[in-house]
């Protein structure tokens, strides 16, 4: 028997498991900051910074993505999930919101924080 160090259920674990289950696993790669409420991320990232987790075998997936459809479903009609925080590693449910790439795109302009990287400030372009 092993005690997991999450939520201290009492298992027997197959192989080398660590964590009771999925929930604690998830629940272990993360760290609350009492300044900001965001929930971050600390372990695995995907490129740009979102964090990322496997469940099984399956391809990893986003963490944020993961945790906002584990709580409130997934709609196909606003398949991205968007942070009001800013934070790309936050996981926090109510920093997240569902959206659409265009909600997104805009979301980013009236934030400042999309670069599309044309002309000069593009390393490819010719001049």
């Amino acid at each position: 028997m092993r005690t997991c160090p999450i939520c201290s259920l009492k298992f027997e674990p197959t192989h080398c498991q660590k964590y009771c289950g999925i929930e604690c696993r998830f629940w272990s790669k993360v760290v609350i900051n009492p300044e900001t409420h965001c929930w971050n991320w600390n372990a695995s990232r995907l490129r740009g910074g979102y964090g990322q987790f496997r469940v099984g075998k399956q391809p990893s997936k986003s963490a944020s993505a993961l945790i906002y459809s584990l709580l409130f479903g997934f709609d196909p009609e606003k398949p991205w999930i968007l942070h009001k925080c800013d934070n790309r590693s936050c996981v926090n449910p109510f920093h997240l919101y569902a959206g659409t790439p265009l909600e997104n795109h805009k979301d980013m302009d009236l934030r400042g924080r999309r670069n599309p990287a044309r002309a000069e400030r593009n390393s490819m372009t010719k001049l």
